[in-house]
């Protein structure tokens, strides 16, 4: 069903249509008629009438040798003889040209029916962009502001209420459920769905679970020599076997983070980064894009910034839903250092305390227990060995596909 005030338009357009159309016919008849006038043969004049036929030749008559000479065949191409019987003897003559007003009559018709095109396109247009599932419409409750949850302006109200009855509720009709929380099967008034209440923590209380870091200036510390030798050993025999088997996985590796950088993000995050997490990110500085990318059973290797920002957004939802509870103890603590994102929420951490390495996801909680490591550097060992003997790591085998490094619970 057309919308309101689109009969106006389309009138005007099929209007102009029809004009068209009949000054065009007009204009084609007219020039029809004078083409049949200008060929009627018209009168003679009467001298033409009344003279000598044929007229005598101004040369004179040929004699009997010019007319034997004349009568010899004449020798023309083929191709000359089959254009002549193929065009015809006869001339087409000239097609009569209409005249100015007929011309005028016919520049008019086409305007017009161009114009009804005109309309008609920008009609159709205006429907396909500005179609109705395309606007949305909201209805507010008398002095709320606030617009009614589910409803649809092709629902009508039931007779038997009133505008005043409505307040904060609407009706919902059959086949427009998803427009409102909850499953309704019939026409009924519905209630607004109310807020979730949250229960965050204190101030006290967050400073407690580890995610408020004191206010402190960023200092540089060196990594110990031998923690640094012992980590880029493990690279190297990484990086070896990556370049041969996997060279896609290889060219996701970062050049080395800066020590400046890791300070401050130690500073942000108010924890001490383990020593040698802190010399893994000075050869790499994680891994970068999401496919292929380096990383331990299956998370991607973290950046400096990654890691900062993960621990900023960990501990705001631990402090806003009251979630953090202690080191070990539910699924968050600020003393953790994110360093591997499995990208479903799952993250590999290192507890600054310590050094253990576990994983933490809001849905399962903290696992330090059974398959967890004493140290990054155990894990970076283990992966190492992983890659050039092909055993699992925690039930994970590492595949190489296309280029690119996969840990995969099943052996390629």
């Amino acid at each position: 069903m057309p919308p309101k005030g689109a009969a106006g338009p389309r009138l005007l357009a099929a209007g102009l249509l029809v004009a068209g159309v009949v000054l065009v016919a007009a204009g084609v008849r007219a020039l029809r008629t004078s083409a049949v006038r200008q060929a009627a043969p018209g009168r003679e004049p009467d001298e033409a009438a009344a003279a000598p036929w044929p007229p005598g030749p101004i040369l004179g008559r040929p004699s009997e040798d010019d007319l034997r000479r004349y009568r010899r065949p004449a020798r023309i191409p083929k191709f000359i003889t089959a254009l002549e019987r193929a065009a015809g003897e006869r001339r087409a003559e000239p097609a009569p040209q209409p005249g100015p007003e007929r011309r005028l009559l016919m520049r008019w018709g086409v305007a017009a029916i161009a114009a009804g095109l005109v309309v008609f396109l920008a009609m159709a247009f205006e429907q396909s962009v500005f179609r109705k599932d395309s606007v949305t419409l909201e209805v507010r409750s008398p002095g709320s502001g606030e617009p009614l949850p589910g409803w649809d302006p092709a629902c009508p109200i039931p007779e038997n209420e009133s505008e005043g009855e409505w307040g904060s509720t609407a009706y919902v009709c059959s086949g427009q459920e998803d427009f409102v929380a909850g499953v309704v099967t019939s026409p009924e008034r519905i209630e607004e769905p109310a807020p979730v209440p949250a229960d965050p923590m204190t101030t006290d209380a967050a400073r407690a679970a580890g995610c408020v870091p004191p206010d402190t200036a960023p200092v540089v510390r060196p990594v110990k020599p031998n923690v640094t030798r012992a980590v880029t050993r493990q690279w190297r025999r990484i990086e070896t076997w990556l370049r041969a088997n996997a060279p896609d996985t290889y060219r996701t590796l970062k050049r080395p983070a800066k020590a400046r950088t890791i300070a401050i993000a130690e500073a942000q995050m108010g924890v001490r980064i383990p020593d040698d997490l802190r010399a893994s990110l000075l050869r790499h500085n994680g891994a970068a894009g999401r496919a292929g990318a380096f990383g331990y059973l299956g998370a991607t290797a973290m950046g400096v910034r990654e890691i900062r920002d993960n621990w900023r957004v960990k501990c705001g939802v631990a402090v806003s839903t009251g979630a953090a509870t202690g080191p070990r103890a539910g699924w968050w603590h600020g003393r953790l250092v994110p360093f591997g994102d499995h990208g479903n929420g799952g993250l590999l951490v290192t507890d600054s305390k310590g050094g253990a390495v576990g994983e933490a996801n809001h849905e399962t909680g903290l696992r330090f227990g059974q398959g967890a490591f004493p140290s990054y550097h155990a894990l970076l060992k283990r992966t190492a060995d992983a890659l050039r003997s092909g055993r699992p790591v925690n039930g994970m085998y590492p595949v190489v596909a296309d280029g690119r490094l996969e840990w995969d619970t099943r052996r390629g």
